[in-house]
């Protein structure tokens, strides 16, 4: 609660600071808008980025312009993301029988560009409009599993010996920075409103999105100091008929690169203080002057 609470916080300031900039400047503008789409992540149970594991996304954003190309926007976006070696297609993964969900909460501010400028003013700019963003973003996941029908928070068990004594990785964190970039097109559909379609992706600097990334721990170790729940969760493989001599217990994942995610979305945004607020309300879906 206290986590949504200052996510909230954070977006009423920037509204706030952006729009308290907007109506200081001639010819600036703010928008609002709601997103939804689908996200997707990169990760070692993706069976090969084949895009099979696809889930929802869905996102509030606000954004004001600088420049009649450049814009800020913030953003809030919460996705759902899943995966399970189980249903491995191209790869081997079936054997090492590992799978996760986990919800992905996530605030950002971005610099986004149109690369067709307005010269005539924001309200006659083109039908379509190729756009490029990039920014910083913070978010929040939490890796579980399903053992006898309950799941399980992932991270608090040290699945790869991160709760144990040795040469073992930290815990990690499950507040982490990305970098969210991409771009899409914006489709003008009235003097106030645009549609988006809009490809983002976010690179992460974890690669515990899924709790999968270096070796097994020692398992004997794990059962005895975290119990049933924890060894259970960290190998599988004798779970689905593999024999053991099929799993190999120096790479559980691969720690070589870090975990990504995307959202593809469709948005719309209404811009209000366009001309210098004097004309916001009276374009509600109405293409004036063009």
């Amino acid at each position: 609660m206290k986590r949504q609470s200052y996510s909230i916080l954070l977006f009423l300031i920037l509204f706030w600071a952006s729009h308290a900039s907007a109506q200081s400047m001639k010819k600036k503008f703010v928008g609002i808008g709601l997103s939804y789409g689908f996200t997707n992540y990169l990760g070692d149970l993706d069976d090969n980025f084949t895009f099979r594991f696809i889930e929802y996304g869905v996102g509030l954003h606000l954004q004001r312009s600088l420049t009649d190309q450049f814009q800020i926007r913030a953003t809030l976006y919460h996705g759902f993301m899943q995966a399970a070696d189980s249903e491995a297609q191209y790869t081997t993964n079936y054997k090492r029988n590992l799978s996760f969900r986990s919800n992905i909460d996530e605030v950002s501010v971005q610099a986004l560009y149109r690369f067709l400028p307005a010269k005539k003013g924001f309200q006659l700019r083109t039908k379509l409009t190729p756009y490029a963003f990039a920014g910083i973003a913070l978010f929040h996941f939490n890796p579980q599993a399903e053992l006898n029908g309950k799941w399980y928070d992932l991270q608090p068990l040290g699945t790869e010996g991160q709760q144990l004594d040795g040469n073992y990785p930290d815990p990690y964190s499950l507040w982490q920075l990305s970098v969210p970039f991409g771009g899409g097109v914006f489709i003008k559909l009235s003097y106030s409103f645009d549609l988006a379609i809009e490809l983002g992706f976010r690179k992460t600097f974890t690669d515990y999105l899924d709790d999968v990334s270096t070796a097994y721990p020692d398992l004997e170790k794990l059962h005895a100091e975290k119990g049933d729940v924890a060894y259970e969760l960290s190998y599988r493989g004798n779970k689905n008929g593999v024999q053991d001599s099929d799993i190999s217990f120096l790479h559980r994942g691969n720690s070589g690169s870090k975990d990504l995610y995307t959202y593809t979305n469709i948005n719309i945004t209404y811009y209000f203080g366009i001309g210098g607020g004097k004309k916001g309300l009276r374009g509600f879906f109405r293409d004036e002057g063009n």
